[in-house]
């Protein structure tokens, strides 16, 4: 467990943020949050003894915030658009060298480099499942309205298997199947706008199904779900979200699980 009474969190859109900084103030850790965007959720204000708004593209600014605050371990949350990398954003002088030296520009290339770059400030990035060790899916039946059926089951881990290895490319977390054919994958739209779009090619009754990537690095991008993902399956006419267990985080637990329940959206670990 972090020994340290302080902890530095980089904080994306949605509630992970604000549960991991929940989290570590339940520890007993002063959390020192830098906002990447106005999208953070107000809430998080609760939780952090210092909050600072810093642009995305400045990855220096937010290492000399956490330099000045004599912090040396950092958690890195939330969501952060992948197609920022197209939207020109501002720069300092760090994040374009630290541009200029990928191979590439998928996911894990950018976070991987991020991670790098807090390490030679000292900084190390750890994982989220250290505030947050108790919000891993479990495997089996999340909720309890009836059980799947054998073409369901099939069409899991027909998904599960490609999910897998279109992870392993770095290219998304999540697959949507129905009848043995796979719908939509997920990209750099995320998992959301992925679920719609096959809500709109399906007409509904798929299965969601979502993994991590068989390299994960638990630092950063593990999956997540929460009620936001329930509202869109059922808003796309879906059936069944099975996630992998163990690996995955689900926000707000029982929140999630009753909304679930209540629209008739099976949840389960596998």
């Amino acid at each position: 467990m972090i020994l340290e009474e302080k902890i530095g969190l980089i904080a994306g859109k949605g509630m992970l943020p604000v549960l991991s900084a929940q989290g570590a103030k339940k520890l007993g850790k002063k959390v020192y949050a830098v906002g990447l965007n106005s999208d953070v959720e107000n809430e998080i204000k609760k939780y952090v003894y210092k909050l600072k708004f810093i642009s995305t593209g400045r990855l220096g600014s937010i290492i000399e915030f956490f330099k000045r605050n004599d912090i040396t371990k950092v958690i890195m949350v939330g969501l952060i658009k992948h197609k920022l990398i197209f939207d020109n954003i501002e720069m300092d002088d760090r994040t374009k060298r630290m541009f200029d030296c990928m191979k590439d520009k998928k996911a894990d290339s950018i976070l991987g480099a991020v991670c790098k770059e807090l390490q030679k400030d000292n900084l190390e990035l750890i994982p989220v499942t250290e505030v947050l060790d108790d919000s891993l899916v479990p495997r089996g039946m999340l909720t309890g309205k009836r059980h799947i059926s054998r073409q369901e089951n099939e069409d899991i881990m027909f998904g599960f298997d490609i999910a897998k290895r279109v992870g392993g490319l770095d290219i998304g977390q999540t697959i949507v199947v129905k009848d043995k054919s796979i719908v939509a994958i997920e990209a750099m739209e995320g998992t959301d706008m992925c679920i719609l779009r096959a809500g709109e090619i399906s007409g509904g009754g798929f299965v969601v199904v979502k993994v991590a990537k068989p390299q994960q690095d638990w630092r950063f991008d593990l999956p997540v779900i929460g009620m936001k993902t329930i509202k869109t399956i059922k808003k796309a006419k879906g059936k069944i979200l099975a996630v992998e267990s163990g690996k995955t985080l689900i926000l707000e637990k029982e929140k999630t699980i009753k909304l679930a329940d209540k629209e008739g959206v099976i949840v389960v670990g596998i």
